[in-house]
């Protein structure tokens, strides 16, 4: 396996409330779960019969998945169910699972749950990124996982859309910083929470899948 891939994991909070949070029974982690599979192989058709040969790795072919789950603040944080909880989530995914991966994810959640900022919600979101180098990658296009997939990123769309902002570009030589070309002055424009501007059919998509501003960093939710 090539040096230049390694499975990591990184678990964060994302310090963002709804409206509907408060319609949770009972405080809740909302963990959402981004993870990326890269396979590289190695080609030895071309030397097999040499003896000292540097392996040659084909190119490295990588897939994305993403799912969110909930699981009740207090099964997250009993000491007797938290460890199994957490390796059933990444299992779910197919995620080859380190015991590093289940550390970070509790130590994340350990964090939140005693910070006073986060005592008196409901709903604890937590965002987690996992890069897993396997031998081969897994396949999830089973139809029924399609259609829940395409659901789930319907939704998220429309809750996208709905953070931002239509403003009129009144400065002239600037640009959307996607895809780089200059904004008219006087057309629309879509502005984040965090005022950074760019063009609406750009924004929409990167948000879709990354939830964060790509200058700025900061997270839309």
């Amino acid at each position: 396996m090539s040096d230049d891939f390694e499975t990591c994991c990184h678990a964060w909070d994302v310090d963002w409330e709804a409206p509907e949070d408060e319609s949770f029974p009972c405080a809740t982690f909302s963990i959402n779960i981004q993870a990326r599979f890269t396979s590289v192989s190695v080609d030895d058709d071309d030397h097999e019969e040499e003896e000292d040969h540097e392996p040659c790795f084909t190119e490295p072919e990588s897939v994305v998945f993403e799912k969110t789950e909930e699981v009740s603040v207090d099964r997250l944080m009993n000491e007797n169910d938290n460890v199994s909880t957490v390796r059933d989530m990444l299992v779910s995914m197919d995620v080859p699972v380190h015991d590093f991966m289940v550390d970070k994810i509790l130590a994340c959640a350990h964090r939140m749950a005693t910070a006073q900022r986060y005592r008196t919600r409901k709903v604890l979101r937590m965002r987690v990124e996992i890069e897993a180098v396997v031998d081969e990658l897994p396949d999830h296009d089973d139809d029924d996982e399609v259609e829940e997939y395409e659901s789930e990123e319907s939704e998220t769309a429309a809750l996208v859309a709905e953070m931002l902002r239509k403003v009129v570009v009144d400065r002239p030589n600037s640009c959307c910083t996607i895809c780089l070309e200059d904004f008219l002055v006087g057309s629309e424009a879509t502005s984040m929470p965090c005022s950074h501007v760019f063009h609406h059919h750009c924004i929409l998509p990167w948000l879709c899948k990354k939830k964060l501003c790509p200058l700025c960093r900061s997270w839309l939710f």
